[in-house]
């Protein structure tokens, strides 16, 4: 992959899958945030990382042990059906997880809680990913890609359909973001 070609989304490219969960990991310990969210946490992240089990493993590390504020943390054999109805499976001591999916079914009242549809209910905004950043727009949802086409674009020999992936993402977290703040969801959760 040509970085240059990304000059617009700072950006650092790795070999393999096991490099790109190592640099997540230095990311997250280097910024330290608070508060870890996203949309579907524990669904997204088995669905991109091909030898992940149910407790987060992937060669044999425990990503939430390695993000972490603590060290040595007993891992939580809580399986009761209330905790996986309510709270996230993903469990990182130290820091909140927040997934924003469970988070929007109990402040909306909506008949699908899929990320476009709560951005167009919630924002009251459309949007579209174009060029080379998020505009808003008036007669164009968020649109929704299928896995494969994500896929089949990041594999794409084709710097602008990687490009594209990529901004799709991007937007994707300013999203999550903004309905954050939308529903001011770290102060009710404080």
């Amino acid at each position: 992959m040509d970085i240059r070609a990304l000059r617009d989304i700072p950006s650092q490219v790795v070999d393999t899958e096991l490099d790109l969960l190592s640099t997540i990991v230095d990311l997250v310990l280097d910024l330290d945030p608070d508060v870890i969210s996203g949309w579907e946490v524990q669904n997204s992240a088995k669905t991109t990382t091909s030898d992940y089990d149910a407790d987060q493993k992937i060669v044999g590390l425990d990503i939430g042990e390695l993000i972490s504020r603590t060290s040595g943390r007993e891992p939580s054999n809580t399986t009761d059906q209330w905790s996986i109805r309510h709270t996230s499976t993903f469990r990182v001591a130290g820091r909140h997880v927040l997934n924003l999916w469970r988070i929007m079914r109990t402040e909306l009242e909506l008949s699908l809680y899929t990320l476009e549809n709560t951005v167009y209910h919630l924002l009251r905004r459309r949007y579209a990913i174009l060029a080379s950043r998020v505009r808003l727009l008036t007669l164009i949802r968020v649109p929704k890609y299928a896995h494969s086409t994500l896929t089949e674009w990041h594999n794409s020999p084709v710097p602008a359909h990687r490009a594209r992936m990529l901004h799709h993402l991007l937007g994707h977290t300013v999203l999550v973001l903004e309905m954050i703040d939308a529903t001011d969801t770290i102060a009710k959760t404080a």
